[in-house]
């Protein structure tokens, strides 16, 4: 990777980060939650904790009900 790329992707990531994106640990996509319960379910079917990334959140951080 030039200087270019690498500076552009990591400034990207930053920006990530900064927005408090996490990243579906299947697929690897960036996803930002705005609003709703901290179980969330990427496009690719993986259910997981935005807190803690726990796999089908079962971590605590949503309500035992969902």
């Amino acid at each position: 990777m030039d200087k270019v790329h690498g500076a552009e992707e990591k400034a990207t990531l930053a920006y990530f980060k900064e927005q408090k994106m996490v990243q579906c640990a299947k697929c690897k996509i960036y996803m930002h939650m705005v609003s709703g319960c901290n179980k969330i379910k990427c496009r690719c079917g993986y259910r997981f904790c935005y807190v803690c990334l726990s796999p089908n959140a079962q971590c605590g951080h949503t309500p035992a009900n969902h």
